[in-house]
């Protein structure tokens, strides 16, 4: 059998903002949300409004979170949140089926995606939608590390996945792949804690980088993150 190595890229649709687009995909719904506590920087999120699980909680019919952040989910509890549990999807022994599965920047940190795939079905009925967003292997701020000899990638990452490699594995472990987005959202590089002098670097090599944004409108594979909605298959 001849094996096609090119692909065309899917129809994308493109957006500026994934936090806004989750919060409004989720209005009135059942959430399960993997990832909640987004380790490492859960007190920067709360600092700065920006936890995605408090986003989602503005809109969500119910909202239970789930992480294998022991820590994280403990100091969420402390602090009042409700519906969180420190688990791995893998093994949660947990019935409850969800109109809306959120699993946003989980699934290149898996060691198992056959496993963790299966295992998320578990919380699907037929009309379940699941939705994965993880970081885009085209993003073009890539490709510039690049020229100086770098790659830019999260210690923890074990993947870093295209459009097609992405549906290629969801198709294998039982998801149909609905709508393909890719994320145009503007780069900050500033942190709680930067200096002023730190700050105003930042800014100015995020106002350069962001002038490259024009180019989506000719090249939208090139933004800096991947969203697809995907259903159990039938």
């Amino acid at each position: 059998m001849k094996v096609k190595f090119s692909s065309k890229f899917p129809k994308l649709t493109v957006i500026t903002n994934r936090d806004r687009f989750l919060q409004e995909y989720v209005e009135g719904k059942t959430v399960l949300h993997g990832g909640c506590v987004d380790s490492e920087l859960f007190g920067e999120r709360i600092a700065t409004k920006l936890l995605l699980h408090d986003i989602l909680a503005t809109t969500a019919k119910r909202l239970v979170g789930v992480d294998v952040d022991e820590e994280g989910i403990n100091e969420m509890k402390r602090k009042g949140y409700r519906d969180v549990y420190y688990a791995d999807l893998e093994s949660w022994d947990y019935d409850e089926n969800f109109d809306v599965i959120i699993l946003g920047e989980i699934i290149e940190h898996i060691d198992n995606c056959g496993l963790f795939l299966q295992s998320v079905l578990r919380f699907c009925r037929a009309d379940t939608t699941v939705i994965f967003t993880t970081p885009n292997s085209y993003y073009f701020l890539f490709w510039i590390y690049s020229l100086f000899g770098k790659e830019s990638i999260h210690p923890d990452h074990n993947y870093i996945f295209s459009y097609n490699s992405i549906k290629s594995l969801l198709g294998k472990f039982s998801f149909d792949v609905i709508d393909n987005i890719v994320v145009w959202e503007k780069v900050d590089f500033t942190r709680v804690g930067d200096t002023a002098f730190t700050q105003v670097k930042k800014k100015i090599a995020a106002f350069l980088l962001n002038s490259v944004h024009l180019i989506k409108f000719i090249f939208p594979q090139y933004g800096k993150g991947i969203i697809v909605i995907t259903r159990p298959a039938q």
